[in-house]
């Protein structure tokens, strides 16, 4: 018995040593399996990877009809494999909605396939409800299943009026602020945050700025450029705590010119060049002081393969080189003229007539369509979400919550540029 005893325990032993390996080493996994389900079956692909302490499922799916669609889930399952355990399929004479369900009862988005033939499309539940398709049967069928999401509930109409500055007046739609998001909205002196729970207006500049062309976040510092007392130089160098509204001044080494590029942020630090003065300016907040870390002679810094590289001054300003630059030949070759950006290994693009697509690194050719804006005047996209403008309002898209409005203000008709933004709390 004492034998069979000690062998237990060294199983045991070597089972958790096993786990403490793949928990603090392994950053990478593949696996294919099958999925069977009612009358449908699915091969598929999953892969995990570990990227920032955070980790990620990507699956790329083939039905018993040759449809094949791809999705992503984020969350922490001990790396363990084989999370996805049902897929739920939807079908109609012209719909088919596939629903993945996940170990722990979570759930993806509905990935579909509208139509028949060549006219069929590859999208995104929230793409069938902006072109007007009826989705209630959808619902209700997903729904008898036990089965809901917050993207699933129609948009709230409901609004409340702020004003944000200067008898500017606002709009909010409350009801579709998500809880974990907040939204600050540049007023030309400062910002108005947009909360679930409250908004409002806190001002950091004594005179308006009315172009917002150097103001970037990075998690939740809001960095503020002040060039109200001169139009050739930066006077002062600010940072923002978007979660409580305190303000920090960070010690430059030299004056700024207005004549700057804002690189981009990489390891949660910011670079900016002075293109007059010819020098690179690295920003830590943690430490809220910024040293010079490139120029002409010795070269400037830039990221590639991930990674902080020197490269030649002369090229450097001459391009003006921003880090976050994305370009993808096979997604070009598809779509044509695209606006690529990144957020980890997902990428978002927007095509010249509005569409909006979402594909996984590597897997460019099961890019989803989302949803559509005849007019966009400018969007952003970072931790998985798409804040859009067009017109005089700001909408917002995550997986969890759909496409809804936030905010309508006139003043985006004719200033939107770097005027929103958002912030998703850790």
């Amino acid at each position: 018995m004492k034998k069979i005893l000690s062998i237990l325990f060294a199983l045991a032993i070597m089972a958790l040593s096993y786990q403490l390996v793949v928990n603090l080493f392994i950053s990478h996994k593949e696996t294919t399996y099958s999925i069977l389900s009612n009358d449908d079956s699915f091969l598929v692909k999953e892969k995990f990877y570990k990227s920032n302490g955070k980790h990620y499922y990507e699956y790329v799916v083939n039905d018993d009809k040759k449809n094949e669609f791809s999705f992503y889930k984020k969350g922490n399952y001990n790396k363990q494999v084989k999370i996805l355990k049902n897929i739920v399929a939807y079908k109609s004479n012209d719909l088919i909605c596939y629903l993945p369900i996940y170990k722990d009862g979570s759930t993806s988005e509905l990935n579909c396939f509208a139509g028949k033939g060549k006219k069929k499309e590859y999208v995104d539940y929230n793409y069938l409800v902006m072109s007007g398709i009826d989705t209630g049967d959808v619902v209700k069928y997903y729904e008898h299943l036990n089965y809901s999401r917050d993207s699933w509930k129609k948009s709230k109409d409901t609004r409340a009026e702020y004003n944000i500055n200067n008898n500017s007046i606002a709009y909010v739609y409350k009801d579709n602020v998500p809880s974990d998001y907040i939204f600050p909205i540049w007023n030309y002196n400062g910002l108005f945050y947009i909360k679930s729970d409250k908004c409002k207006t806190m001002q950091y500049l004594d005179k308006d700025i009315y172009e917002n062309e150097y103001s970037v976040m990075m998690g939740k510092y809001y960095f503020i450029f002040d060039f109200t007392g001169s139009q050739s130089s930066i006077n002062d160098l600010y940072y923002v705590n978007v979660e409580d509204g305190g303000k920090t001044t960070v010690g430059l080494p030299n004056e700024l010119s207005s004549n700057m590029i804002v690189n981009g942020i990489y390891k949660n630090k910011l670079y900016i060049t002075d293109i007059k003065n010819k020098r690179q300016v690295r920003v830590d907040p943690l430490l809220s002081n910024a040293e010079v870390v490139g120029n002409k002679s010795d070269g400037f810094l830039t990221v590639k393969d991930n990674k902080l590289v020197t490269v030649d001054g002369n090229e450097f300003l001459k391009n003006k080189v921003v880090f976050d630059t994305v370009d993808n030949d096979e997604i070009t070759n598809k779509y044509g003229d695209v606006d690529i950006l990144k957020s980890g290994r997902v990428l978002y693009f927007k095509t010249k007539n509005g569409d909006f697509y979402r594909a996984i690194d590597g897997s460019f050719e099961h890019a989803i369509k989302l949803f559509h804006f005849d007019k966009v005047s400018d969007w952003i996209s970072k931790d998985n979400g798409v804040l859009v403008v067009s017109g005089d309002t700001m909408y917002f898209y995550d997986e969890d919550n759909g496409i809804k409005p936030i905010l309508q203000n006139k003043e985006l008709s004719f200033n939107s540029k770097n005027i929103c933004n958002f912030y998703k709390k850790s």
